[in-house]
């Protein structure tokens, strides 16, 4: 008892240094019990990411960073080995499979990564878990690519969308402006095809200018191109650049309107420039479908203060870019360029795509 007490007391003369020592003990348990965590964990994440496999081949590099690079997708590579060296491993009688890994690019963000399909073949996670594909199928050509279920859902992008553009009167659809509007668009997760009309592909051809094709012979195309399309159950939009939107719209007013789920108009011919009165509006309100129309404020066919008194059905939206002309090129005051305005077409098209199909 009385070395107890004079243990207590000891310990009350030097209470300082005896404070700091019992922090010193639990900083030191502390740091060993997250080290072996941090050793547990990554164990686990390097299981759960990858099975099955025996060896990771790269470039000379660190050992810590081909592992972070390959399995974990974090940072890049140092160095790259060459193709013939992968097939000349791949060869070997020991290996059984080997799946080439490149990483490097990048899409919004994501990374996107390179590989063939060994990957789908021979890649497992967890306790050797194949991956499995929700939706679509594995890719088979160059530019063909699989997205992840999280990467889709954050980036709003959906399997089989597809908008159908048709050109203006007087460029045909690989036109600078038509040209960037599709990229704009596929960057946004939409898949677009483009098509010429008659006139256009005879103007292409024997290299001299031709009138556009009447109406009727203009739709009945339209028609032809989208019955010539894959049938596979896809929802299908149409659209098109000034004329080519004007012809989208009357196709999807006529009273046996293919199965389309709606228009995107990009700069809509509402009247002649300089002749507000003689309009182009009458089919709309006939609309079986819902329309959007991206329209530059100072387009000479259709400005906000003409559009406004036309009355146009609840069915239609307008999206003004601002300072934009006919072909979406603003003023040099404003300090935009004419991708900002196709980009933000683009963007607002791919949301008008994705409201209607989420409605549906």
């Amino acid at each position: 008892m009385y070395l107890m007490r004079l243990a207590f007391q000891s310990l009350a003369n030097r209470r300082f240094s005896a404070l700091l020592t019992v922090i010193a003990i639990a900083l030191s348990v502390t740091l060993l019990l997250s080290v072996e965590r941090v050793r547990t964990e990554a164990r686990a994440s390097f299981a759960s990411t990858v099975s099955g496999t025996d060896l990771i081949v790269g470039a000379r590099s660190g050992s810590v960073q081909l592992l972070l690079y390959s399995v974990f997708r974090i940072g890049n590579a140092t160095n790259n080995i060459r193709w013939d060296s992968f097939e000349q491993i791949s060869s070997q009688p020991q290996v059984k499979w080997a799946i080439p890994l490149s990483l490097g690019d990048s899409h919004r963000g994501f990374r996107v990564l390179g590989t063939n399909q060994a990957y789908f073949d021979h890649y497992r996670f967890g306790r050797d878990q194949a991956l499995t594909l929700s939706q679509g199928k594995r890719f088979s050509d160059l530019y063909d690519a699989v997205l992840g279920a999280d990467i889709a859902r954050e980036l709003g992008y959906q399997l089989g969308t597809e908008l159908v553009l048709a050109h203006g009167a007087g460029a045909p659809m690989d036109s600078d402006f038509m040209n960037a509007m599709a990229e704009a668009v596929a960057d946004q997760g939409i898949s677009v095809v483009r098509f010429e009309f008659p006139y256009m592909a005879r103007r292409r051809q024997e290299q001299r200018k031709f009138p556009p094709n009447r109406a009727p012979q203009l739709l009945a195309h339209f028609r032809d191109v989208l019955a010539a399309l894959p049938d596979d159950n896809l929802p299908i939009w149409i659209g098109g650049k000034s004329m080519g939107g004007r012809m989208a719209s009357l196709l999807a007013a006529e009273t046996d309107c293919p199965p389309i789920h709606g228009v995107v108009a990009l700069g809509y011919p509402f009247h002649p420039p300089g002749k507000p009165e003689k309009t182009r509006t009458e089919h709309l309100p006939h609309l079986a479908v819902p329309m959007l129309i991206c329209q530059g404020e100072r387009d000479p066919f259709g400005k906000p203060q003409e559009v406004t008194n036309y009355g146009l059905p609840q069915a239609i939206s307008l999206h003004w870019l601002p300072h934009g002309d006919h072909d979406f090129r603003p003023l040099k005051r404003s300090g935009l360029e004419q991708t900002d305005l196709i980009g933000d077409a683009a963007v607002r098209a791919a949301w008008f795509i994705r409201e209607i199909r989420e409605a549906q």
